[in-house]
């Protein structure tokens, strides 16, 4: 599915202030090591930025895999006139830089209602529930700026009056390097923590083959079996551009999606749509095993179809160096 782009508006954010960067302390994800590229990239562009762990009462190091980003650590209470960049999920936080310019960088839709989407009366449930431990709600949001991660992410905030700039991400080098493993194994590989209920309808559709949950293993563990199995699913909500999927499809994998969230949008995620399976349709697991008996019984040619967005992911690195530069200096 296409959607238009914003068109290009020089960001109102002031030019000559530091900037401070808040990250959530002791976590290893894809979202705070975007937070730390971020730092690097404006520290690269001569700006003064540093990173600000929270909760904001309590010490934290840099994480030993985020070193290398030489990101500086300043405190909450040194954050005064300056430019302060929080993720949506910690908008509560907002209270404690009231004399800062305020952005929001939306690296997630779903993550900051604290959707589920297991059940309509949970996510009600949790959305009333965030909003009571101090998130702001999006009506008194207008007056911050605000910055998009992924498609998905824009329209969204477009559609409830708030414009945004589009900020995106990138993987990082390790994940850059393709080691082309023959032959390709009949594996399926997928994340344990996305989507399991359709993964499990799968497995028990096609019971022949191996699925493998990419849990519990190191990054280089991880790293192999994207070299040696052929597919790579993701159902159930993307929240916004995942990683994980596109570590999958750099490395070689074949990738099938539902169409969820992020998945819906092809500047997210740029597969051909034969591999966005309708997990609300009565033939999921129908169209599901047809697609990846396809991709096994064929690997040589289904996998062609994925080198745009191969390439698209190489380049995500220069384009976000081009947003940050055109946003921030």
């Amino acid at each position: 599915m296409k959607h238009s782009s914003n068109k290009k508006e020089k960001s109102m954010l002031p030019q000559r202030k530091k900037i401070v960067v808040l990250c959530p302390g002791n976590q290893v994800t894809g979202g705070p090591e975007l937070l730390h590229q971020l730092v690097n990239a404006l520290i690269g562009l001569g700006r003064d930025a540093k990173i600000c762990y929270y909760p904001t009462d309590q010490e934290f190091k840099c994480p030993t895999s985020y070193l290398k980003y030489e990101a500086p650590q300043v405190k909450a209470s040194e954050a005064a006139g300056a430019i302060v960049i929080l993720p949506e999920v910690a908008t509560k936080l907002v209270r404690q830089f009231k004399n800062s310019d305020i952005a929001i960088w939306w690296l997630s839709v779903d993550n900051y209602f604290e959707f589920t989407k297991k059940s309509f009366a949970r996510d009600v449930y949790k959305r009333a529930k965030s909003l009571y431990r101090g998130r702001v709600p999006l009506f008194r949001m207008k007056k911050f700026h605000h910055l998009a991660q992924s498609e998905y992410a824009r329209v969204f905030l477009n559609s409830k009056g708030i414009k945004a700039d589009m900020l995106t991400d990138y993987l990082n080098d390790a994940h850059m390097n393709l080691r082309d493993v023959q032959p390709r194994e009949d594996v399926i590989l997928y994340n344990p923590k996305k989507g399991i209920r359709y993964t499990r309808r799968l497995q028990l559709a096609m019971p022949e083959f191996k699925f493998v949950p990419l849990s519990n293993m190191t990054s280089n563990e991880i790293s192999d079996w994207c070299n040696r199995a052929k597919v790579y699913i993701d159902f159930g909500h993307h929240p916004g551009k995942d990683r994980m999927p596109r570590e999958a499809v750099i490395a070689g994998c074949c990738l099938i999606t539902g169409r969820q969230g992020a998945a819906n949008f092809e500047e997210d995620i740029f597969i051909p749509k034969t591999y966005k399976i309708d997990e609300y349709s009565a033939r999921f697991e129908l169209d599901s095993s047809e697609v990846i008996n396809k991709i096994f019984e064929n690997f040589d040619v289904t996998t062609l179809d994925f080198n745009a967005y191969r390439e698209r992911i190489r380049r995500e690195k220069s384009v976000f160096m081009h947003q940050v530069k055109n946003i921030f200096h």
